[in-house]
């Protein structure tokens, strides 16, 4: 929480500074208004401040393979998490799920789910291969699963898709959803929920999942569509690479209709660096009426590989169309031109907020990986205030931005191979990208004149920064003083 309490005098040659104290230690830019030339608004919008946890994984894990975020609570998923093994004398690597929680401005690991299993039935293999949350509920896919046959384990099950309910330090196993037609869900297939309504793909379907009566049932199936998917709402994208497009679906009493192809209108050729694919489609994300895709193998006009796609709804809802803007990485970011940082490899949007994960770009260290975040300053997306996002003491080949997500000002990424000195691998960085507070002034005027010994009232609003840590206060209580002839600053 963030108190602002503001007391100004004017007097002659002397500024007095603005009285600011945070519990959550946001350095805050002071306010400086001169009486004469006196702005309207005064806003530090172009200075974020980024809040920054790295949270690391067990040793020879991938922490970060996957990651989401709902509010203040995140999830990340390890496939290579070792997890005691019944009847054997060792562990086998079967994944989990962490769970982490804020609280005072402060990220710690809560809760580790593990895959569902029994005494002769192990459960999932590669477990959090993918993961998502919305509000109380966590799903989560492995790519295989693992049972006993004459005391040998056998990795050839099928992959599966998980639910599991709770809060904070309480997660329960609710099912395994199932689909009518013996779809097999997880393996390489995505996942996505938005509140009450989960979409999960198998190799050659996406099948459409609602919470009814307590229970997770099959509602919908697009056959013949799968991909990356994306959901919002009553709204399902599903992207694919290899197609190079997108399909926006809308929902209507449970029947899914197709409302838009989107496409990207490139900005160069990607011909320019010899791939014939830019590989749109990669990732998708949506948040209300954006979606953000990302093409990784998409040439620029600078050469630089790699790009993320940003499209808006029109007034009459979604139809086919190109993008409102294009992202792109720059060309020291990525080391030169048509060297590939795998800009938008992944993507996440929460309203005016964007992250694309560029997990082989070098800064400091070879491929240590980075998160572009964006905040929109207008409703096209054009010139966003971009922040680059890195680990606190990167190393070679983290690759963050293997995964991304982002909620509500926390932005979630995920270096799978991210290290540090007790060789533990796997790591997620957690970042709060936020920014001051914006006052608009309305007296004292401009160039206005007072009486010696006139004491003038200041009148100013203000109003909180983009995810800042909230506004307690905006007054003040002594005014203008005139008591001393001559010109001075408002501060």
């Amino acid at each position: 929480m963030l108190r602002v309490n503001v007391k100004n005098r004017l007097t002659p040659k002397k500024n007095f500074s603005n009285f600011i104290s945070s519990t959550s230690k946001i350095l805050i830019a002071t306010l400086m208004v001169c009486i004469v030339g006196l702005p309207s608004v005064v806003s530090a919008l172009s200075n974020p401040v980024v809040q920054q946890t790295d949270l690391f994984g067990d040793q020879y894990g991938q922490l970060g393979y996957a990651v989401a975020v709902s509010g203040n609570t995140a999830v990340a998923g390890d496939a290579q998490e070792t997890q005691p093994v019944v009847n054997t004398s060792g562990g086998l690597a079967r994944g989990a799920v962490f769970v982490y929680t804020k609280s005072s401005n402060q990220w710690q690991n809560v809760a580790t789910i593990s895959p569902p299993g029994t005494v002769n039935v192990f459960g999932a293999y590669g477990f959090g291969e993918e993961v998502a949350i919305s509000g109380n509920t966590i799903i989560a896919a492995s790519n295989s699963s693992e049972s006993i046959s004459g005391g040998s384990i056998n990795d050839n099950g099928p992959s599966g898709v998980y639910v599991y309910t709770g809060s904070g330090s309480n997660w329960t196993y609710q099912t395994q959803l199932t689909t009518s037609d013996g779809g097999i869900l997880g393996g390489q297939g995505a996942i996505a929920i938005s509140g009450n309504t989960i979409a999960a793909s198998s190799s050659s379907n996406t099948y459409i999942f609602s919470l009814v009566s307590g229970n997770w049932v099959q509602t919908a199936e697009l056959s013949g569509i799968s991909g990356n998917l994306a959901l919002s709402g009553n709204t399902l994208v599903v992207s694919s690479s290899s197609s190079e497009q997108a399909i926006v679906y809308t929902n209507n009493a449970n029947t899914w209709s197709q409302s838009a192809i989107l496409t990207a209108n490139n900005s160069a050729s990607n011909i320019d660096c010899g791939d014939p694919s830019s590989l749109f489609g990669s990732s998708v994300a949506i948040d209300g009426s954006t979606i953000v895709i990302g093409a990784p193998e998409q040439a620029s006009s600078n050469g630089v590989i790699g790009a993320a796609y940003v499209f808006s709804e029109p007034s009459g809802g979604w139809q086919s169309e190109t993008q409102t803007a294009e992202l792109l990485p720059t060309i020291n970011q990525a080391n030169g031109a048509c060297t590939a940082p795998l800009f938008g490899s992944t993507v996440a949007i929460s309203g005016e907020e964007i992250d694309v994960g560029a997990p082989d770009t070098t800064v400091t260290q070879t491929e240590q990986g980075v998160i572009n975040d964006y905040i929109a300053q207008s409703a096209n997306w054009q010139n966003p205030i971009e922040t680059t996002l890195t680990l606190t003491s990167p190393n070679e080949f983290d690759h963050l931005g293997t995964s991304v997500s982002v909620s509500d000002g926390n932005v979630v990424g995920g270096a799978t191979a991210g290290a540090t000195i007790f060789d533990q691998y796997g790591a997620i960085g957690i970042f709060n990208v936020a920014f001051s507070p914006t006052a608009s002034i309305a007296s004292p005027a401009n160039n206005q004149t007072y009486m010696v010994g006139q004491v003038v009232p200041t009148t100013f609003s203000c109003s909180e920064g983009l995810n800042g840590p909230g506004l307690v206060s905006c007054d003040d209580s002594n005014g203008v003083d005139t008591a001393t002839g001559g010109s001075g600053t408002l501060n």
